[in-house]
């Protein structure tokens, strides 16, 4: 499991003895949407109280990024 990003104080149901940490969780990131250029990496990132509202007062790790692949990159010599 990732490490926690960020954190803040939640309840579960009506005991006070469930008070507990919410955190963002991010998973790891996908491979890039291309082969050949730019495209997209995205992760998932949930709430680990399953309740993405619980943790809305937390900054949000990011869930996509540019990547740009070139090992899928086949080159075809043309004419002069």
């Amino acid at each position: 499991t990732p490490p926690p990003v960020s954190t803040n104080e939640f309840v579960v149901g009506e005991s006070t003895a469930g008070v507990g940490t919410a955190e963002w969780v991010a998973g790891p990131w996908q491979q890039c949407s291309t082969q050949c250029g730019k495209g997209v990496q995205v992760r998932d990132v949930h709430c680990n109280t399953k309740h993405d509202e619980d943790c809305g007062a937390l900054a949000k790790p990011e869930v996509s990024r540019a990547c740009e692949e070139h090992g899928g990159c086949l080159w075809t010599p043309g004419e002069w």
